[in-house]
């Protein structure tokens, strides 16, 4: 997991973008099972002025939840605005299977700016890692 530093003129550090990447070891080499890559909105969008964004290494684990053999990594991240997280996003995505499954919130102070996405395909997810994420949420 990784993250990108710059100037800016809050108190706290702030994180333009994040990057994370995982690799699979197998016959000598390495080889890329999956990587993401997410960065703070521009400013003047019409969602939320964001200054940073960094994973929330709180809700990190990495651990088989299905029992199946493989670890199945739940990767949590926010943003920040002007309103701390009342006005940030936050992701949490599930990598099972190679495959990304993701739950996606736009907060907001007011009723009408929250905004939560779930993709159909985290219901095919097991039950264990679907527990898991309600878990941290």
């Amino acid at each position: 997991m990784t993250e990108n530093e710059f100037e800016c003129d809050e108190k706290e550090k702030c994180l333009d973008s994040i990057k994370a990447f995982c690799y699979s070891f197998k016959d000598g080499s390495y080889r890329t099972q999956w990587s993401l890559k997410d960065f703070i909105l521009p400013g003047g969008n019409e969602v939320s002025e964001e200054y940073s964004i960094s994973f929330w290494t709180k809700y990190f684990e990495l651990k088989d939840y299905n029992g199946d053999g493989v670890v199945d990594p739940i990767m949590v991240y926010g943003t920040f605005g002007v309103n701390g997280t009342n006005d940030g996003r936050i992701k949490l995505l599930v990598y099972h299977n190679g495959i990304k499954r993701a739950i996606r919130h736009q907060n907001g102070t007011l009723d009408n700016e929250r905004n939560t996405q779930v993709d159909e395909m985290y219901y095919l997810l097991p039950t264990g890692i679907q527990n898991r994420v309600h878990k941290i949420m």
